[in-house]
């Protein structure tokens, strides 16, 4: 495998912090398995649902499109054909294990079996069916936005590049989880676990990935090694 033709910004992350966000998701996870209803849920879903008006209604499709599995889906095969086709592998085999972490955290709501809100304790826009925590469409965008951010921090150069990537990423999550609060789909722990478990997703896909492509790249250094 042939190096990657244009340069490469190497960024991975600390694997004490990606510890760090796997035992508070699984302290979420627990609590949220065992009373269903965590400390502020009720208070913040409530201080949600008062927000009305276009504005409101502009976030909630906003936040629920970048959330909506399909069409993401479709964006990360789009961006992986691209990444592909540039012969960027790292990025490739990030997109990859992404997409393969997200598969693996749909069996994660049946497990921990957390209820959402119920008529008496939300208003609900519409009838909701399954388990609550985590959040899908939180997670999804979470996935999508740290997936499209990674890509931007490594091949955009300059200082605001990090700063621009990461405020849309954050700005974006944030309006997907108002979506799902205020709509009565979530409670805000089953926001805030779906955030975490994104991000942990995406670092554990960057760490992968620059192992991957490491791995496969020895062979031909080797071969251009013994050549010279």
């Amino acid at each position: 495998m042939k190096p990657e033709p244009t340069p490469d910004r190497s960024w991975t992350a600390p694997w004490a912090l990606i510890a760090v966000l796997a035992v508070l998701f699984c302290a979420l996870a627990i609590a949220a398995s065992s009373i269903g209803t965590l400390l502020g849920d009720q208070a913040i879903t409530t201080f949600v649902q008062r927000a009305n008006g276009n504005v409101a209604q502009l976030v909630w499709h906003i936040g629920n499109a970048l959330g909506t599995t399909a069409w993401v889906s479709a964006i990360f095969v789009l961006v992986l054909i691209a990444v592909v086709a540039l012969r960027w592998w790292r990025d490739a085999w990030f997109l990859i294990a992404v997409m393969l972490l997200r598969i693996v955290a749909m069996a994660f709501k049946g497990v921990i079996g957390s209820p959402r809100p119920t008529v008496a304790q939300a208003d609900l826009h519409e009838v909701y069916h399954g388990t609550g925590f985590p959040s899908g469409h939180t997670l999804t965008s979470t996935i999508l936005l740290g997936g499209l951010a990674f890509v931007m921090v490594r091949h955009l150069r300059g200082r605001w590049v990090p700063a621009v990537a990461g405020t849309i990423w954050m700005i974006g999550v944030l309006a997907t989880g108002f979506a799902r609060v205020w709509s009565g789909a979530h409670w805000a722990s089953d926001v805030l676990g779906a955030a975490m478990l994104g991000v942990l997703f995406v670092l554990v896909a960057a760490n992968a990935s620059a192992m991957l492509v490491t791995l496969t790249a020895r062979p031909s250094t080797t071969t251009s090694d013994t050549r010279a």
